[in-house]
């Protein structure tokens, strides 16, 4: 996607954001995005997200280098002074159910976006992605969770054709009210594989 604006007849461009397959050297950008998106932390407890930090980076680090088959991770981009920041993330991957293990399905996970390039559809278009990849694959549906106290989140797969499947408590809800996750689906199409 690209921008131009005309002013006294010079084109200026605004920057070039891109959705590309992560790699090793996008982790630590990857991890920055995640935590920066999910989790703030102040005085005394800012010391956590280092930690979150370090170990998101490492799980990533460990699912990057063991490519499994069916997982992808995917990372919008944008050019500024020269240098390629990531600016949002996501994740696809396939997971089974603890019902039924033989059923297996494509899940999204770790969707964020840096606070300063929301509201500009890069959400959408990496939920867009995720949805070619899971038609690649040979699937007709997604799945992934949110946090019922996300609503903006929440409306945003609303809004891109999810469906709430069940609200779930976690065991966590014991110790902190509010944490309930909703599952949802969204049905494929063919459109969404070109």
């Amino acid at each position: 996607m690209s921008f131009s604006i005309k002013t006294n007849n010079l084109d200026i461009l605004k920057p070039k954001n891109s959705i590309r397959s992560a790699n090793d050297k996008d982790i630590d950008q990857i991890a920055d995005t995640i935590v920066s998106s999910f989790y703030s932390y102040s005085g005394i407890l800012a010391g956590l997200q280092l930690l979150l930090r370090f170990t998101i980076s490492e799980d990533l680090r460990y699912r990057l280098n063991n490519k499994p088959p069916l997982h992808k991770c995917l990372v919008a981009t944008t050019e500024e002074d020269n240098n390629s920041l990531i600016i949002g993330t996501v994740e696809i991957s396939l997971r089974t159910s603890f019902w039924a293990p033989a059923a297996q399905y494509p899940y999204v996970s770790n969707l964020a976006v840096r606070e300063n390039y929301r509201r500009q559809g890069l959400a959408s278009k990496l939920l867009q992605k995720c949805d070619q990849i899971a038609c690649s694959w040979g699937y007709d549906r997604v799945q992934l969770h949110v946090l019922e106290e996300n609503r903006l989140a929440l409306k945003l797969y609303l809004d891109s054709g999810y469906q709430i499947i069940k609200r779930e408590r976690q065991w966590s809800s014991l110790f902190y009210p509010g944490s309930t996750r909703i599952l949802l689906r969204k049905k494929l199409s063919k459109v969404n594989s070109s």
